[in-house]
């Protein structure tokens, strides 16, 4: 946002700006897959991804937190600050959005002990909706996550004059630098905790791609999503045939099944991703540190 406002406050159409940012950063991710940079992800170390899995574990599960509750979303950006706004959130819950929130935890939490192999997560969510719908506790404050828009995203050509190019293009340098940090440190994070092997040079490929593709359709840069990434590994999801299936059945609501979602209550999107976020925490590689190095603890 803060690189296409100059541009768009000149009075350039937003949509396109941004898929010019989209396009140029696919393209330094692209350039820098074939200069093979993702080699440098090679040089940080095991105790590196241990150590940012375990934050975003603990980020992303606070950010959840207002959804769980029914209460007043964040205002602050930072963990630090939307710690010290917990209190106030809470203050503001609502009872029937808390019982679904804590309800999921406990359920995906259980479940995925007790039956891993399941879909436990799905069968929550279906449930959840179920009972949304039946008790309509809509009337009780519970908040939705709505029925989705239908038909797919149209080809839209990005801003295209040389000026732009050149404003937009140190914003796109830093920002695929970070969107491929992130991507990569999560990438090599799950594969340290699982003990298999990936290419960040083919991770940055991947991500140059998806930037070029979604810059086509007006879209914003993109990254990896380490709770998507949490939830896809507690549903014992293995290979690339997961997320096949993930973009299949985004196309199956896309095509006009988006009223399933209709009464799925946001409070049970929050508890999932809570209840799946802390099991990326590798406690037992934290307790060898500890027994270890304290140094590399630290």
């Amino acid at each position: 946002a803060a690189a296409i406002a100059p541009i768009v406050l000149a009075g350039s159409e937003p949509a396109r700006v941004a898929g010019l940012l989209s396009v140029l950063i696919g393209v330094v991710c692209l350039i820098g897959a074939a200069l093979r940079l993702g080699r440098l992800a090679q040089l940080v170390s095991r105790t590196v991804f241990i150590g940012y899995l375990a934050g975003v574990a603990v980020s992303v599960t606070v950010s959840q937190l207002p959804k769980i509750v029914g209460g007043d979303a964040f205002t602050a950006d930072t963990l630090v600050r939307q710690l010290a706004q917990v209190p106030g959130v809470l203050d503001t819950a609502n009872a029937a959005s808390v019982c679904i929130g804590l309800a999921t935890v406990l359920a995906v939490s259980i479940g995925r002990l007790v039956a891993p192999r399941v879909p436990v997560a799905l069968v929550v969510l279906a449930i959840a909706a179920l009972a949304s719908w039946r008790l309509d506790l809509g009337a009780h404050g519970v908040q939705f996550v709505g029925a989705l828009p239908s038909g797919f995203p149209q080809l839209l050509l990005p801003a295209h004059h040389l000026s732009d190019v050149l404003a937009l293009l140190p914003a796109a340098c830093a920002i695929a630098l970070v969107g491929f940090a992130d991507t990569t440190v999560v990438s090599q994070g799950f594969a340290a905790r699982n003990g298999y092997r990936v290419s960040s040079t083919r991770d940055l490929a991947a991500l140059g791609a998806a930037d070029v593709a979604s810059g086509f359709f007006g879209g914003i840069p993109l990254s990896a999503s380490s709770a998507r990434t949490a939830v896809a590994e507690s549903s014992q999801a293995r290979s690339q045939v997961a997320p096949m299936i993930s973009a299949l059945a985004i196309c199956v609501l896309l095509l006009g099944a988006g009223g399933l979602v209709r009464w799925v209550p946001q409070p049970a999107l929050g508890g999932i991703i809570a209840a799946v976020m802390f099991s990326i925490i590798d406690v037992s590689a934290i307790r060898q540190l500890l027994r270890g190095r304290r140094s590399e603890l630290l």
